[in-house]
């Protein structure tokens, strides 16, 4: 059975992970992080799709605790629910990545932003992140450098 968040978003493209399931980890959202990610969905990702002509994918949603440990996310990430939520989007292809960023950056409230690698003309996916109650419009840019992954402001 699909569960619906909203009309372009359902619980198992937010929750999937492929790590989860190949290793095993529960990536279920207690009650208080559904109610972020319903947020993110209602007032980010519904808007983003009735503005942005192009199919949207979810390169990744939530993580619990221990997915996100598994990774070698940041531990304070959004990705986990814990203050607002966030996801990484892509276009088939990456051939409206820019678009994407641009519509979120021009159209949207959002609390980070980020352009994640790439080159100058794509980024490789997009970072984005919504907090209801606290929207920083943070914009950032993550290069990989020789010291690993560097944020520079937009």
């Amino acid at each position: 059975m699909v569960i619906v968040i909203t009309p372009n978003l359902n619980y198992e493209d937010v929750i999937y992970s492929a790590t989860a399931r190949s290793k095993g980890i529960d990536n279920n959202p207690s009650e208080q992080q559904k109610a972020q990610i319903v947020n993110f969905a209602n007032f980010l990702y519904e808007p983003l799709h009735n503005l942005f002509p192009h199919r949207i994918l979810t390169k990744s949603g939530f993580r619990s605790e221990k997915l996100n440990k598994e990774i070698g996310g940041a531990k304070n990430s959004q990705h986990m629910a814990l203050n607002g939520f966030a996801m990484d989007l892509d276009t088939s292809g990456n051939k409206y990545n820019k678009l994407l960023f641009d519509t979120i950056r021009t159209k949207l409230i959002f609390d980070q932003l980020i352009w994640e690698f790439g080159n100058d003309d794509q980024p490789e996916w997009i970072h984005v992140s919504y907090n209801k109650h606290k929207n920083r419009a943070q914009i950032l840019r993550a290069i990989k450098t020789k010291e690993g992954t560097v944020y520079l402001n937009w």
